[in-house]
């Protein structure tokens, strides 16, 4: 059984006001004024939700003061996710 699977969290990454894991897509929290978190909204998240588009297949995020970034594995950059 694949460590997914099982319910592990595989990459964390966190910024001065949000958080992010990936485990069955990116999931992230926390604050949200610039859309950072990716789930279509400024709403500030204290419990984590999905990034929207990236349910699979991520394998590079970095998170900074106003944004959130990530790259697939097709290599296509997520901007402000």
């Amino acid at each position: 059984m694949a460590d997914e699977q099982r319910g592990k969290i595989h990459l964390l990454w966190s910024a001065a006001y949000l958080r992010c894991h990936q485990r069955r897509g990116v999931k992230c929290s926390g604050y949200n004024g610039y859309g950072e978190l990716g789930d279509n909204t400024t709403t500030e998240r204290l419990t984590p939700v999905d990034a929207f588009g990236l349910s699979s297949g991520v394998t590079i995020i970095t998170a900074g003061w106003e944004h959130t970034c990530a790259v697939t594995s097709a290599e296509s950059p997520v901007l402000g996710i």
